[in-house]
């Protein structure tokens, strides 16, 4: 079956989405869908247009993102509260035909053919001008998501439907997800973690997708609210791991079977104290936007261990560590940039992750770091996520990253560290050097308030990278 097939199938059996502004499921959600793929169809949006959603965490996202994609279009979720000079330039990068906001967040200046505006239950509210001409070339039904830029400017990743099917599929078959489930969706919709495994999975798999707005009332009210609704299944990132931990309650309901992490690393201490407070097994998943999410899996049968286990065939470590990926849940190709598409697979045809790991007996991927974060003191390596989690070991740090700076012709690590008040950064490097290999100890240790971070909780390295070597510069 096609993947709108098993779409369509899924919602008509009931697969539904609420908040706390209402909720939609079975035949009232294909309805509220059908009817903005008639508003799409009144407006000239084509198959193949690229078309913006700018709906937020909420009911009317999940209503325009089926809506969008069962009529052959590729949708192009972003961040509503990024500036909007950031959100212009990628629309036009996409050659947006159309861009579907919220009420009171249409999208001035972006050279799309019309704006169409939703209510929060995502029923059509205002049209613009429909779309007239040729408009810009198709690009085969799909989505279309921006990477972060944690290492660089955001590309779209172009990942067609089959490519969403076969990755849906993997992980409800590892993860044994059905139409019982409930997930507690918490993180943003316009990035591929949230996107497909708190709403598009949950649906696909027949079940519910409960959408909460991230802030700071979500946290405070998280596990009250995950009781209320009776979720399921959890799907975080560690800094979210990390502020539950500290508000929640000393156990959680029986009917939460399963958290998952991904995104960026989770401490195994901070893993171990959550499944000790909550009695909820944690796991991590690996993942990325070009595998559309998820491509490693934890065994939920056996202890923890690593960040998930590949399908037999679909990963393997080459030359230096680094990790390569094959399989039928890859993107396409990264949008009008031919030249970083080429450059991302070998000549083989695996694709180049960036991520450094190892394998180990059990089949279970162990992540290193990024190769572009690897530190060369003297050709020596440094995997800075290595001396991270033996920093995060240490009772008073909160947060640390580890960049490497120059220093004549090679690097040295230095780490930024977030404290509790009163620690003597002397004490960290004593606590290095018991533990870690002389040359791989930081040479200095900066405080810093918080650490720069994406908005799916990735350190930005590189900012962090240049920041530090230009305060140790003005130093010299």
């Amino acid at each position: 079956m096609s993947f709108l097939g098993e779409l369509e199938a899924a919602v008509v059996k009931g697969a539904g989405v609420e908040s706390t502004r209402g909720a939609l499921r079975g035949d009232e959600l294909w309805r509220a869908v059908h009817k903005l793929m008639d508003a799409l169809e009144a407006a000239g949006v084509r198959a193949g247009d690229r078309i913006v959603l700018l709906t937020g965490d909420t009911v009317a996202h999940a209503v325009a993102l089926l809506a969008v994609l069962s009529h052959g279009c590729v949708a192009v979720p972003m961040d509503p509260t990024s500036p909007q000079a950031r959100l212009v330039r990628l629309a036009e990068h996409a050659q947006a035909r159309a861009v579907i906001s919220l009420e009171g967040g249409a999208l001035p200046g972006v050279e799309a053919r019309t704006q169409i505006t939703l209510d929060a239950m995502g029923a059509p509210v205002h049209f613009g001008e429909p779309a007239r001409g040729p408009g810009p070339p198709p690009a085969p039904a799909g989505l279309m998501i921006y990477t972060s830029g944690s290492t660089g400017n955001p590309k779209g990743v172009l990942l067609p439907l089959s490519a969403i099917q076969a990755s849906l599929a993997h992980t409800r078959a590892a993860l044994g997800w059905g139409p019982h489930m409930r997930m507690y969706g918490v993180l943003p919709l316009c990035h591929g973690h949230g996107l497909f495994q708190t709403l598009l999975g949950p649906i696909l798999s027949g079940g519910t997708a409960v959408i909460e707005r991230l802030d700071l009332w979500a946290v405070a009210n998280f596990w009250r609210r995950a009781a209320e609704t009776s979720v399921t299944h959890l799907s975080l990132v560690p800094a979210l791991v990390e502020l539950l931990h500290r508000v929640g309650p000393d156990r959680v309901d029986d009917v939460l079977v399963l958290a998952t992490c991904a995104s960026s690393r989770l401490p195994v201490g901070l893993r171990e104290d959550f499944e000790a407070r909550f009695g909820l097994p944690l796991r991590e998943c690996y993942g990325l936007t070009e595998a559309a999410s998820w491509c490693a899996w934890p065994d939920t049968a056996a202890p923890a261990s690593g960040v998930g286990v590949p399908r037999p065939g679909t990963l393997r470590i080459s030359q230096g560590g680094l990790v390569e990926l094959r399989g039928d849940q890859l993107f396409s190709a990264y949008w009008r940039n031919p030249e970083a598409t080429e450059g991302a697979w070998t000549s083989d045809g695996w694709f180049r992750t960036g991520d450094v790991g190892e394998v180990d007996g059990s089949g279970a991927l162990h992540l290193r770091g990024r190769q572009s974060d690897v530190i060369d003191r003297a050709g020596a390596k440094i995997h800075p996520e290595e001396v991270d989690e033996v920093l995060m070991a240490h009772p008073n740090i909160l947060d640390v990253a580890t960049v490497g700076v120059p220093s004549g012709l090679s690097e040295v690590p230095v780490a930024v560290v977030v404290v509790e008040a009163g620690t003597e950064l002397e004490e960290l490097h004593e606590w290095c050097t018991d533990r870690l290999a002389k040359w791989m100890c930081p040479t200095r240790f900066l405080r810093r308030s918080a650490l720069p971070k994406t908005s799916t909780g990735k350190i930005c390295r590189a900012d962090l990278r240049a920041e530090v070597a230009s305060l140790l510069g003005e130093e010299a």
